[in-house]
């Protein structure tokens, strides 16, 4: 642009000293009183021609506003004493307007601070504290809990505003939570402890949950869904008060589990298909308060739970069970109130707010009954039941895995020597392989298949010892049916 604009000037100074056509009319290029009135022109000519450049021109990108310079903004510290009320209110609002960058001088000088000063100073971190820049809230709220902890005169008025704060920001982060998905709820309506769900509805960001670190109070976390892994866990750890904690069909793996650690208010574990291993169980042995544990279709063995069960002696519990369940919340005449992700139910179409009738051809009159029944069914690994969805009944086929022991094998001296195992059966989920050899059952020694299948049919799970690679290896073999996990 700028070269066209010298261009430009170039043809009109060439167009007065030569003479040219202008408007029609003819300027020659000698004589005085002519050059005059030539000059006079050429300056017109250049005035329009750089006006017509500055319309073609791009307009320029607005500078970013820089802040006060440092020295300002000591200025107006020192001005949060001053003798006059509205020099004073004036220096309180610009600081506050100035944001982080007026932290660390109003800090600074609290140490020689009058009354009027602290009191200010103390005001405008407590305006910063609540800033939608959560960077500047969070380095304002470390300045105040520096002058609580401190023995200077504004340490008193310093607490006085982070027991005030706490409240308002506790209220402020639970309404920015439920605006990204999540769901809140009260054991009591006004003071009680609170508990957080973590669905599907959640369409926020991780930045989000860095609300949690002013709610105090949470004592339930449930995270349910693919879309949750490793690190919405280690965001979740802050909640250092939460006592019960549910993780179902997560992505979370054992690096995400390291960070249970940390909660040592923990009471209850439970975690339903998700894939953790026995590295996961180590980071629990650790909480000095953990006394229920459920591992419902993890990877994790019963190898691997031995030491845990060992720590709680009789303190507490620990039920791993490798099948998987038919996963669904179930209430009222068995209405189903919730189905889990990837559930035998969930793949059946089974859906909330059905209402089961029929099992296996039996009518269902209660939730007991449903689940007395399905205990008690040997039925093969495909299962109809009815719902009724509307008005209308609907017949649904649920899968059921584990109710085979799957495998093919041949007798080889002591034991079964493997040489099958079928997919998703019970012996696959329990981690029995080809080429292991099946030593004992329940303690007792066996050699024939048929023997093997006799005991299978008698027992819902049995204990098993195999050998693989010379090492000897046991394993829990879950027999049939569906496992009720709690999922309310």
């Amino acid at each position: 642009m700028a070269g066209k604009r010298r261009g430009t000037m170039t043809a009109v100074y060439t167009s007065v000293c030569r003479g040219t056509c202008v408007s029609g009319m003819w300027v020659p290029g000698s004589g005085s009183a002519m050059m005059r009135n030539s000059v006079v022109l050429a300056c017109v000519l250049i005035a329009m021609c750089l006006a017509v450049c500055a319309a073609e021109a791009p307009p320029e990108p607005a500078a970013r506003q820089p802040g006060p310079p440092l020295e300002i903004v000591h200025a107006w510290v020192k001005s949060l004493d001053a003798d006059r009320f509205e020099v004073r209110e004036a220096a309180t609002a610009r600081l506050i307007a100035t944001g982080r960058p007026a932290i660390r001088p109003l800090v600074a000088s609290l140490e020689d601070a009058s009354l009027e000063a602290a009191t200010r100073t103390v005001l405008v971190l407590r305006e910063l504290s609540m800033a939608a820049d959560l960077d500047t809230a969070f380095t304002a709220e470390a300045a105040l809990e520096r002058i609580a902890d401190s023995f200077q005169a504004s340490a008193d008025r310093a607490r006085a505003t982070l027991r005030l704060l706490a409240s308002v920001r506790q209220e402020r982060a639970l309404e920015a939570l439920s605006e990204a998905g999540a769901r809140i709820h009260r054991e009591d309506v006004q003071y009680g402890p609170l508990g957080i769900e973590f669905s599907e509805r959640w369409h926020g960001k991780l930045k989000d949950l860095q609300h949690l670190r002013w709610i105090s109070n949470v004592t339930t976390v449930n995270l349910s869904g693919e879309r949750f892994g490793d690190r919405f866990l280690t965001a979740l750890s802050r909640l250092e008060s939460v006592e019960r904690l549910v993780i179902q069909g997560t992505a979370v793996t054992d690096v995400g589990m390291a960070n249970v650690e940390k909660l040592t208010g923990l009471r209850w574990l439970f975690v339903f298909h998700t894939p953790i291993t026995d590295s996961a169980v180590k980071h629990l042995l650790a909480l000095p308060r953990l006394d229920e544990v459920k591992l419902y279709g993890t990877l994790v063995t019963a190898a691997g739970v031995a030491g845990l069960k060992e720590s709680f002696g009789d303190r507490g519990t620990v039920d791993r069970r490798a099948g998987g369940f038919l996963g669904v919340a179930l209430s009222g005449p068995c209405q189903v109130s919730r189905v889990v992700p990837q559930s035998a139910a969930d793949k059946a179409d089974m859906r909330q707010d059905d209402i089961v009738l029929k099992f296996a051809d039996q009518y269902v009159s209660t939730v007991q009954d449903l689940i007395g029944k399905i205990g008690s069914n040997r039925l093969g690994g495909r299962i109809q039941f009815q719902v009724l969805r509307g008005y209308e009944p609907v017949q649904l086929m649920v899968e059921r895995k584990g109710d085979t022991l799957g495998i093919e094998g041949e007798s080889r001296g002591v034991g079964i020597f493997v040489t099958k195992v079928e997919e998703d059966s019970a012996a696959a989920v329990a981690g029995i392989r080809e080429g292991d050899r099946i030593y004992t059952w329940n303690r007792d020694s066996v050699h024939l298949l048929p023997e093997l299948a006799k005991r299978y049919e008698a027992a819902a799970q049995a204990e098993v010892v195999v050998i693989r690679g010379g090492q000897t290896l046991p394993k829990e073999v879950i027999l049939g049916g569906w496992k009720w996990p709690d999922l309310n």
